[in-house]
């Protein structure tokens, strides 16, 4: 089977690689995590990821819980091994259109981890108001969306691929993760 690129990144641990895989019917996100890990597992270089799950398994699903990356000192801002120190103007110029996203800040080298910090079980009624969760998205190489909640509005693990299949991961996608702040109950109560 032919090989396709597809871009990974991980917003706030300035992690944008590209990923050479195997493609295949039904390629998932987690392919493509597991795929770029496979070749950079050690956190002691930098490069190195890994990703921890929740320790347990909703409905048979799995879900990312942290990420740990040990970030260089060089951000890759358009995921094609084209490095940008933090130093630059950050007016968008021809070779960096939307600016550099590191704010002209350098970030020091080393392990950084993001993580969700929703209890290890989703309880009912939510025991805090407000929770940091990732997700994720995938975007083709104009920038559209291609990955969308499921007309059932579930979760969407990042190892699934259902048939009919919801999207196919093509040369040239982007795979993002953010982890977004949630609400899971009102702030204040009148």
């Amino acid at each position: 089977m032919a090989q396709i690129n597809v871009k990974l990144r991980i917003v706030g641990l300035y992690f944008h690689e590209n990923v050479k895989i195997t493609d295949k019917p039904g390629l998932t996100v987690r392919d493509v995590l597991d795929k770029y890990i496979s070749e950079h597992s050690d956190l002691s270089v930098a490069g190195g990821l890994e990703y921890i799950r929740f320790p347990f398994e909703k409905n048979g699903r799995d879900f990312v819980k942290t990420f740990n990356y040990n970030f260089g000192g060089t951000y890759n801002y358009e995921g094609d091994g084209t490095l940008v120190v933090a130093t630059n103007p950050e007016l968008p110029t021809p070779t960096a259109p939307d600016g550099i996203s590191l704010g002209k800040q350098e970030r020091e080298e080393g392990i950084y981890t993001l993580s969700e910090d929703f209890e290890d079980e989703f309880t009912s009624p939510a025991t805090k108001a407000v929770g940091l969760v990732w997700q994720y998205y995938v975007t083709d190489k104009d920038h559209k969306p291609k990955s969308k909640t499921p007309v059932n509005r579930g979760f969407l693990p990042f190892g699934t691929n259902p048939a009919p299949v919801l999207y196919d991961l093509v040369e040239g996608d982007t795979i993002t993760w953010r982890l977004v702040a949630i609400a899971r109950g009102p702030n204040y109560k009148r």
